[in-house]
């Protein structure tokens, strides 16, 4: 139970001082981009990192199947 909080404690004092900064980023570009840009950065940072893994990751279409090529 100990070692449970000892994770949770040093998750959280990692994960904190990263979100400070969040509003404040937010602010900034809302202020001097416009409103919009504040939903369409984090999607152009989703498109430029997620796409590229889900090109090489192939997803299993039949057990059957990937067992035959597997054997």
């Amino acid at each position: 139970m100990a070692s449970e909080a000892g994770v949770s404690g040093a998750y959280s004092t990692t994960g904190q001082p990263t979100t400070i900064p969040a509003p404040i980023k937010g602010g900034y570009i809302w202020e001097s981009l416009g409103p919009e840009w504040v939903f369409m950065i984090p999607v152009l940072i989703d498109m430029l990192v997620r796409l590229p893994i889900r090109s090489m990751v192939t997803e299993p279409l039949n057990r059957d199947q990937n067992a035959q090529e597997r054997a």
